[in-house]
């Protein structure tokens, strides 16, 4: 719901309309008296069709593959774990806090957007 919270603060209006997954917490009832009151409408993604939410689902992988792998401190490395040496280990390179990298995350993207 934070996610709901910071579109409004950010553009000033509720959506319309929400493309939800079958996640457990978009049935409740919470979620629906909030769309209710809001007068949105809510679609469901079916499940195991895939191609529904490529568009999304890209969005993120994209995201992943350009933005965030490339950060200092990523665990992409500790997937061989041989090449994990204490040098490279990533834990010893965080240097990340949740906050900063939302910040600067939307701020790339405010910016791919002008």
């Amino acid at each position: 719901m934070m996610v709901m919270r910071d579109c409004v603060r950010r553009s000033g209006r509720f959506p319309q309309c929400l493309v939800v997954d079958g996640g457990k917490e978009f049935s409740s009832i919470y979620f629906e008296r909030l769309l209710a009151m809001y007068e949105c409408t809510s679609k469901t993604r079916p499940g195991g069709k895939p191609r529904f939410g490529s568009v999304c689902e890209r969005l993120f992988g994209t995201a992943n593959t350009m933005f965030i792998h490339n950060l200092a401190g990523n665990t992409q490395i500790t997937k061989n774990s041989r090449q994990v040496t204490t040098a490279v280990n990533p834990r010893r390179h965080a240097v990340w806090t949740l906050e900063s990298l939302y910040q600067y995350l939307f701020h790339e993207v405010r910016n791919l957007k002008s």
